[in-house]
């Protein structure tokens, strides 16, 4: 008898087919699962704002939307300085070291102490006329309470990573990520002052989990001090705070010093023509997590014209997305904001260019990492910070706030240099002869910043830009192989894994 294959089989699979799958899902193991569910976490955080972004920059005026964005760039920089960062390394450092419950604790009693200290001097610089961060009195009462409030929430996304219990996390992820957005809104529709409205929304569901995360924490341990805990947290802290200042800075400098020197409405602007070049990050992260131990695992068994085939083929296809993301960046843009906002299209080229240096200059980063010449690439992340200031302070002024664009990819060029002089002195320590080829590199990164920054001369010649477009797709049919070579490499985590 001929066999039938119903609808449902053509989608799901049979049902023999089914239970299979199931089965070999249940056999990944914990670590690679929590893996999995961080990743899509964090892809659905920062997809859920991304779709969001079209309707807050219509619903709001650009200098409100402006408002928003410092008042975010600053809580990013006063959150790095009340935590000096401890629920990244430190904290995972003394999970493994000390009492679980206990260090939490102590660390929660650090922080307040920390953020405290922190917060009055602020206000003792306000009352003496030293205005050190740039928002209105409500704002800032409002940024001091969700510094206050919500920072045990990340550390307990970080213990729940490092238990690899991923449920939670996801739950809660999807939680906060629908609520935020969906207040907004009704905050933004119904109150006088919008910007307060959407800064609200977003601090409120972080605040009510960064209480909850306090009080279940205290449950557990009651003890805020613990002198040998402090001790450790400070002393582990301290001397990696600089880089991950070089780094906040890097990150939040533009917005900050656009809308201090210019306006609200211009960071606005500047902050959506980056938002748009976020889409191509976010893959360049995806990517860059599972290439960072597939080079460890590379150097270390000595194959390195496997790690140069590899990454040449994945920075063409990187830079062929660049161009990609470039040529249609006014369509991107008119999705993503309204009219008042079609002026930083101009900001894309450059923004785009540097997302793609960032993920070019991690390839020789990652090399010196392995050979843990940390204190280099720590000189190397603040430099880039005062060069990235200094320019800032410079050229937005007299040219606006498209300048600060050219000063990011500028940093990012000088990143790419230092890091392969870097590279090339690790390797000569080693005897090592090469891994990259560089002129290799050098020639497809020449031709991707000309062919993105040529491509803004094409806005507006549209059926040229989508024969562009059309030549693109046919190139990446033609490297479908290596296409799917590289989804299968970065979805490859479990065997990767085993080198973190």
């Amino acid at each position: 008898m001929e066999s039938r294959i119903t609808s449902e089989e053509v989608y799901f699979g049979s049902d023999e087919t089914i239970m299979l799958r199931i089965k070999d899902i249940k056999t990944i193991p914990a670590p690679v699962k929590a893996s999995m569910a961080f990743v899509i976490c964090s892809f659905l955080q920062k997809g859920i704002s991304m779709i969001c972004t079209p309707i807050f920059t219509r619903i709001m005026s650009t200098t409100d939307y402006g408002v928003f964005v410092t008042f975010q760039s600053w809580e990013t920089v006063l959150f790095l300085f009340t935590t000096l960062n401890m629920y990244s390394a430190t904290y995972n450092k003394g999970l493994i070291k000390y009492n679980k419950d206990g260090f939490t604790s102590a660390i929660y009693g650090l922080n307040v102490v920390i953020t405290m200290i922190v917060l009055a001097s602020i206000l003792v610089m306000k009352v003496m006329g030293i205005t050190l961060i740039d928002l209105d009195d409500m704002l800032l009462v409002i940024l001091f309470l969700e510094v206050i409030l919500a920072f045990p929430y990340s550390y307990w996304l970080i213990r729940q990573r490092f238990d690899f219990l991923y449920k939670a996390v996801t739950i809660a992820t999807i939680i906060i990520s629908l609520i935020s957005p969906i207040l907004g809104v009704v905050l933004v529709l119904y109150m006088r002052q919008k910007a307060v409205g959407r800064i609200l929304a977003f601090m409120i569901p972080q605040c009510i989990a960064g209480i909850i995360c306090f009080v279940v924490a205290l449950c557990k341990n009651k003890k805020l001090y613990n002198k040998e805990y402090w001790l450790f947290a400070l002393k582990f802290s301290i001397p990696s705070f600089p880089f991950y200042l070089a780094m906040v800075v890097l990150q939040q400098s533009d917005r900050l010093m656009i809308s201090s020197i210019i306006s609200e409405a211009d960071a606005a602007k500047y902050a959506v023509a980056f938002s748009i070049g976020n889409v191509l990050t976010m893959v360049t992260v995806a990517i860059n997590g599972s290439l960072t131990p597939y080079i460890y695992k590379k150097i270390k068994e000595q194959e390195y014209e496997d790690i140069r085939k590899n990454a040449e083929i994945i920075l063409e296809l990187i830079g062929v997305a660049s161009v990609f993301v470039v040529l249609v960046a006014p369509e991107i843009m008119h999705v993503f904001a309204s009219k008042d906002y079609y002026e930083a299209i101009n900001v894309i080229p450059p923004i785009i260019v540097s997302v793609f240096l960032m993920f070019e200059y991690s390839l020789f980063s990652n090399v010196s990492f392995y050979f843990e010449k940390v204190k280099m690439i720590g000189g190397v992340s603040i430099l880039g910070a005062l060069l990235n200031v200094s320019l800032n302070y410079i050229f937005i002024g007299r040219y606006g706030y498209v300048a600060a664009a050219y000063t990011t990819l500028f940093c990012y060029l000088f990143f790419s240099i230092t890091h392969f002089v870097i590279y090339k002195r690790t390797l000569h320590e080693k005897n090592i002869r090469a891994i990259y080829k560089g002129n290799n590199i050098l020639f497809i990164t020449f031709t991707i910043i000309v062919l993105v920054l040529l491509s803004r001369l094409l806005y507006d010649k549209y059926i040229l830009r989508y024969v562009i477009v059309l030549l693109l797709f046919i190139f990446l049919f033609y490297r479908k192989k290596e296409i799917s070579n590289v989804i299968h490499f970065s979805n490859n985590k479990e065997e990767m894994d085993k080198y973190k």
